[in-house]
């Protein structure tokens, strides 16, 4: 049984613990996360995916120092630069689809839109 899987268990039956509602599925990875970390404070990879959740979910601050325990602090600067560029392109696309969605003959954003898209994503 995956850790997550078996901490949701053990969580779901501890009175007054139950996973919380009213929260998006990106909240809900970052929640899981801390609470393996919780567990597990040693182990580095799943500190490393709490600290990519968290920048994913937009909490650059609270993921640094998550990354620099896992891969070290030069590392950290790098994962969470190719993070914001990846969700910077991603919203700049929906942007630019919205834009044509409204205005199909608007030739600049198709053009942006092409571009990002193009975009080589590490």
């Amino acid at each position: 049984m995956p850790l997550g899987a078996f901490l949701r268990m053990i969580l779901f039956y501890a009175p007054g613990t139950a996973e919380p509602s009213g929260y998006s599925p990106a909240e809900l990875v970052v929640y899981e996360f801390e609470l393996t970390v919780l567990v597990s404070p040693d182990e580095t990879i799943l500190r490393y995916h709490l600290a990519a959740a968290l920048a994913h979910s937009g909490n650059v601050e609270a993921a640094m120092p998550h990354f620099q325990q896992s891969v070290g602090d030069a590392a950290a600067h790098y994962n969470i630069g190719v993070i914001l560029y990846r969700n910077a392109l991603q919203a700049s696309r929906e942007k630019f689809l919205e834009a044509l969605e409204k205005n199909p003959d608007l030739k600049e954003a198709e053009l942006w839109l092409n571009e990002v898209s193009g975009a080589r994503i590490p």
